[in-house]
């Protein structure tokens, strides 16, 4: 008999605990823990780690909060997804932006929940698996670039796909959802399709704007991302408000120096400098007439656009 997925139920209110339990328990092992201390302390001492966790925010001794911050300081443990369950749906931008992979709000509805939980454990089927060919295979072998962005950014997006395409990357390498040729599969979503493909060289680009911080959903590739412990950079649109207080909070290292898209000096040595990360992770070479002009193309589709 196949063994059941553990999931971790971190509340301190039994009934919701209960509620959890009774829902998930014909699928999944549960385990659960009245606060944040007692969860780590079942962590430190279970054979084999949950591979998913359902975070309460407010709870005594340690809230779910602070119990994701200790996460993220061990190895093992920052890799688990955490789901957060809060009454409160106003902090659902917060809780993603500091690393949570999806938000819950209670009370709960018994599909939703489960359907929540089976997306972040079950995000492919065995008839998936077996349609896989060698060529996919060989596709997933390769590096992979993620450009996470605000949907309204689109023409700053635009402009970075006319660049890295330009620099030899090829359809399949490219993940930018805002053009037709660079999306995931529709039925999946980004964390999933990251988690997918772990055995590829994932590196995001980060492009920052005010309006990527008001996105629920930008903020959550910002947990995938990190949950995927994925290689970043970080590019910021020209009017970027560095002191926004999501920014300060958000999953990924922000001191990370980052490309500003003001068109300047420094602008265009940084771009220089991705130009080379990207031809190295996917041993590509381009002469540096091409290249030149092409730098000089994503400038001018980028400067004074704000």
């Amino acid at each position: 008999m196949e063994n059941k997925k553990a999931v971790l139920v971190v509340d301190d209110v039994e009934m919701n605990v209960e509620i959890i339990e009774e829902i998930l328990k014909d699928d999944y092992q549960v385990l659960t823990a009245s606060n944040g201390k007692k969860a780590l302390e079942i962590l430190g001492n279970v054979d084999q780690l949950p591979k998913l966790i359902l975070l309460d925010t407010f709870m005594p001794e340690m809230t779910g909060m602070e119990m994701l911050e200790v996460m993220k300081t061990d190895e093992k443990l920052k890799r688990i997804p955490v789901i957060f369950v809060s009454a409160e749906s106003d902090s659902e931008s917060k809780l993603l932006a500091a690393g949570a992979v999806d938000f819950i709000q209670k009370p709960y509805q018994s599909e939703i929940l489960k359907l929540r939980v089976r997306k972040r454990l079950e995000p492919f089927t065995s008839e998936d698996v077996s349609k896989t060919s060698s060529t996919d295979n060989m596709i997933n072998a390769s590096p992979l670039i993620f450009l996470s962005h605000c949907s309204t950014d689109n023409y700053y997006g635009d402009a970075l796909e006319f660049f890295i395409s330009g620099l030899g990357v090829k359809r399949e390498q490219l993940i930018y959802t805002s053009h037709p040729l660079h999306k995931i599969p529709f039925d999946a979503n980004i964390y999933d399709y990251l988690r997918s493909n772990f055995n590829r060289k994932i590196f995001v680009i980060f492009l920052w704007s005010n309006n990527f911080l008001e996105s629920p959903a930008c903020l959550n590739e910002v947990g995938a991302a990190w949950v995927t412990q994925s290689d970043f950079s970080n590019i910021f649109t020209p009017n970027f408000d560095f002191n926004n207080p999501k920014f300060n909070q958000c999953a990924v290292d922000i001191r990370k120096m980052g490309i500003v898209l003001n068109g300047n000096a420094n602008c265009k040595t940084s771009m220089i400098e991705l130009k080379n990360k990207i031809m190295s992770l996917f041993e590509l070479s381009i002469d540096e007439i091409q290249s030149s002009h092409l730098l000089d193309e994503f400038i001018k589709k980028t400067k004074n656009t704000e």
